[in-house]
């Protein structure tokens, strides 16, 4: 069964049908849209969608050569395109978007087939004998600093003194979403992935655009097989 990230293939063979797959769907329309893609309906930015189409573009490009009769498989051509992999996993790893997937709210059976997702989700056999997922141990926001388009959060683990991490969790993944000052919080759909604790500690900037708004945070755990918990509660600070 795959995990984290063991969902993308590390060989040649099983990555190439994988990220041209993937980099296809996510410029889909939705199903029953004319507008959204499956890209954005999953809350892939812009950015991030260009990152995977350019892996895609490079990818691409070496496998003409790698399959070519005409060309010998060279042992260059063959390190370029693991490298392309090893790139991939390391932007996976930084940006958590299998990860997201697998919890977003909006995603179905089709999406978690496509990125290979089965911890967690209908496609998961009954069998499955490994640990139950992260969320138990249930963590803490704290706003630390406001300033000037930032906020500095703290987040700890309800239970556990000091900022160390629980057993077994590999990395507490935040995300924000801003409001008008007269909204309240809003729905779990409406939350981005903006980085990682460090130590408990994680500083947040803010567009200029977003100055006078408010700001909320809501924290999840990942565990060391790659699987994401549960929403933490809710904070919110205005953004100055």
């Amino acid at each position: 069964m795959a995990h984290g990230t063991t969902r993308i293939p590390r060989t040649i063979k099983g990555f190439d049908p994988h990220i041209r797959a993937v980099v296809a769907y996510l410029l889909l329309f939705t199903e029953g849209s004319l507008i959204m893609t499956n890209a954005e309906r999953l809350g892939f930015t812009a950015e991030e969608l260009a990152q995977l189409q350019l892996f895609l573009d490079e990818w691409v490009a070496l496998m003409i050569k790698y399959g070519s009769k005409k060309t010998t498989r060279t042992t260059d051509i063959k390190d370029q395109l693991l490298q392309i992999i090893k790139n991939y996993v390391a932007n996976d790893k930084k940006l958590h978007l299998y990860a997201r997937v697998a919890i977003s709210t909006h995603a179905n059976n089709t999406d978690f087939e496509t990125f290979n997702i089965k911890q967690g989700t209908p496609l998961a056999k009954t069998t499955d004998t490994h640990a139950a997922d992260p969320g138990t141990d249930e963590e803490v926001i704290t706003i630390s600093k406001i300033g000037n388009l930032y906020h500095e959060l703290l987040v700890t683990t309800a239970e556990k003194k000091g900022r160390g991490k629980s057993k077994g969790v590999k990395d507490i993944m935040i995300f924000k979403a801003v409001t008008l000052v007269t909204a309240g919080a809003p729905p779990l759909t409406a939350y981005i992935y903006v980085g990682d604790t460090l130590r408990g500690f994680i500083t947040v900037n803010h567009d200029e655009s977003e100055r006078g708004k408010t700001a909320w945070y809501i924290a999840r755990i990942k565990n060391t097989r790659g699987i994401v918990g549960v929403a933490s509660a809710t904070v919110g600070a205005t953004i100055i």
